[in-house]
């Protein structure tokens, strides 16, 4: 960064004093750590950016990664980016997460009663790659601008292991052609390992109220049942009987949170290490 930049992100640091920390400013973003005792007020922080931005003549881009996690949390996000929307003309919301339904339920755009509702949201769904666009991506879109050579045959199988899903894809080429520059044996096992941790931790909050009943159903599936009837007798062997209606709501659930997929009559799990995860996952 230039000096001149350095004195743009040091006014913004001043602009933000008062429980602010430091901000720090790197490849990836910018980084604001409030100090331990304060208590931020979102509104009032947005508007001191906002207020920058206007003094500054510049746009500021904030992104909440994996937002459907804030449903959790005793704030009312949704309100404060309604109230935003409508307040502040110099910054742009961008909101991602892997579970779309949830997403969108948290959000709740399409509820008249919602916060959100009416206010004008661009959405971008990224699906799976093919495999063409999973080899260009890690060819071209990675590996090619760090000057690393890749053979073909292990593009070939990162492709059918992880399924063309970008977030692995993207974790792979990470673990190659990072810090640590793993051989292609290695960096496919690092992927399962570590998303298997990152897919438990997550599935772990989503299936408490019903954890055995959900890891059962995800457990027959990844095993190869895909039919209703198929699942029902497994779940029942493995956790005692359920109702249709209850494994109908909890399939539901799956489909809605993104672990599980509906083909035709059929129903799969979408992601490899999801279903590398349930496989390993004690049901009892």
């Amino acid at each position: 960064m230039g000096r001149g930049g350095e004195r743009l992100w040091e006014s913004l640091k001043d602009a933000l004093r008062g429980g602010i920390s430091w901000v720090r400013v790197g490849a990836g973003g910018i980084e604001v750590r409030l100090t331990r005792r304060s208590r931020i007020d979102l509104a009032g922080l947005f508007n001191a950016i906002d207020e920058w931005c206007w003094r500054n003549s510049t746009r500021f881009i904030l992104v909440f990664d994996e937002a459907q996690y804030m449903r959790f949390s005793n704030v009312r996000y949704d309100g404060v980016l309604a109230w935003a929307y409508d307040n502040l003309s110099n910054i742009t919301f961008i909101v991602t997460g892997s579970e779309v339904g949830v997403l969108r339920d948290f959000l709740r755009i399409d509820d008249p009663e919602a916060p959100l509702y009416g206010r004008y949201i661009r959405e971008i769904y990224v699906d799976r790659f093919s495999r063409e666009v999973s080899l260009d991506f890690l060819r071209r879109g990675g590996f090619a601008e760090l000057g690393i050579d890749v053979n073909e045959g292990e593009l070939d199988e990162v492709y059918e292991k992880l399924d063309g899903i970008v977030g692995w894809l993207t974790l792979y080429g990470y673990l190659r052609g990072g810090i640590d520059k793993l051989s292609h044996r290695e960096a496919l096992d690092r992927v399962f390992s570590d998303g298997v941790k990152l897919v438990l931790s997550e599935l772990d909050a989503v299936i408490k109220p019903s954890r055995a009943r959900y890891l059962a159903i995800l457990n027959a599936v990844a095993r190869g049942l895909s039919t209703w009837s198929e699942i029902r007798r497994y779940v029942e062997v493995r956790t005692g009987e359920v109702s249709d209606a209850v494994l109908s709501r909890l399939m539901k659930n799956l489909i809605r949170y993104g672990y599980l997929s509906k083909v035709n009559d059929t129903y799969v799990i979408p992601d490899p290490v999801v279903a590398r995860a349930v496989m390993d996952a004690r049901i009892g």
